[in-house]
């Protein structure tokens, strides 16, 4: 009542939000269709983390144990770093929080973040082909990589939570249940690909012919 009588909240809001966001239209409040052509790009996003987060990690005991003969502190070292990033995740969502691009919330951050991981994954392709790629080279771009992976993740985790406050109470957290296991059927695949594609004579020694 005290908040209503001296209108403080609207005050509040239009302090803290951006003015695009306050004088929304009613199909913003409507529930939202992750599946739809609109936001076709969020469970695009989950599949690909998944796919990232876990293929980085699988695919540096052929590389570095099998093809490239690294000491298996190498090996670890290694591990520790590609995957160091997702520990900070939670900075990674306050800075995001904090600062907008634009009045935009999570769009800049998940386009940047998904450009840094693409310019590291093609510079692995294209210094492979060219074998002028060596193993610290491969391990840092894959950091890098896991870099832009761990920041669009948290970007799209908030995103997610957006999209649940647009859900009825029956269906809260619906969505994002849903992307997390596009996100874990991406680390599945994941391990199936690099299984079948890292597995035989030539790189695993003791194979059976």
């Amino acid at each position: 009542d005290f908040l209503d009588e001296y209108e403080i909240t609207p005050l509040v809001v239009s302090l803290s939000t951006p003015q695009s966001s306050v004088s929304s239209s009613p199909s913003d409040h409507e529930e939202k269709n992750v599946f739809g052509w609109d936001y076709i790009g969020i469970p695009a996003h989950f599949w690909n983390v998944g796919l990232l987060s876990v293929a980085s990690i699988a695919v540096l005991y052929p590389v570095l144990i099998i093809e490239g003969g690294a000491s298996s502190s190498v090996y670890t070292a290694s591990t520790q770093l590609v995957n160091l990033f997702y520990s900070y995740r939670i900075f990674f969502g306050l800075f995001t929080d904090a600062f907008h691009i634009r009045q935009r919330h999570w769009k800049p951050y998940m386009l940047f973040a998904w450009t840094m991981t693409s310019i590291a994954l093609l510079s692995i392709v294209i210094l492979g082909r060219k074998g002028t790629m060596s193993i610290t080279s491969f391990v840092w771009f894959l950091t890098i990589a896991n870099i832009g992976g761990a920041i669009s993740d948290c970007t799209a985790s908030g995103f997610m939570t957006w999209i649940a406050h647009h859900e009825p109470k029956s269906r809260s957290g619906h969505a994002q249940t849903t992307m997390y296991i596009v996100k874990e059927l991406g680390r599945v695949v994941s391990n199936i690909l690099v299984v079948m594609g890292f597995s035989g004579p030539l790189n695993c020694p003791g194979y059976p012919e």
